[in-house]
């Protein structure tokens, strides 16, 4: 499915999920970074969070996920090469979402 495509029922309750999930930590180190774009939304009552998320669009949704996906490779990759040591990542450039 493309991410274009009109989702509805179950498919993209499970995509709200997933964006929830997000909305409460980084999946990397369960934290919230400062240079992540849902470092606001982190932030969020739940209620808030759900009505934020209740307006995104399928098209939004996929991008947030997309996003968060290569920031999580890119993380492991640098931990990696780092041995192991989560303390010591390089700086990314960060900018696709805002709250």
């Amino acid at each position: 499915m493309s991410a274009g495509s009109l989702l509805i029922g179950p498919d993209r309750h499970l995509l709200q999920k997933q964006i929830f999930d997000l909305s409460i930590c980084c999946p990397f180190d369960r934290n919230n970074p400062d240079d992540c774009p849902f470092h606001e939304v982190r932030k969020m009552g739940v209620m808030k969070k759900i009505e934020w998320l209740h307006g995104l669009s399928n098209p939004q949704m996929f991008a947030i996920l997309d996003f968060h996906q290569r920031c999580l490779k890119e993380k492991e990759e640098l931990n990696s090469q780092c041995h192991g040591a989560t303390s010591v990542l390089r700086p990314r450039v960060c900018s696709l979402i805002a709250p």
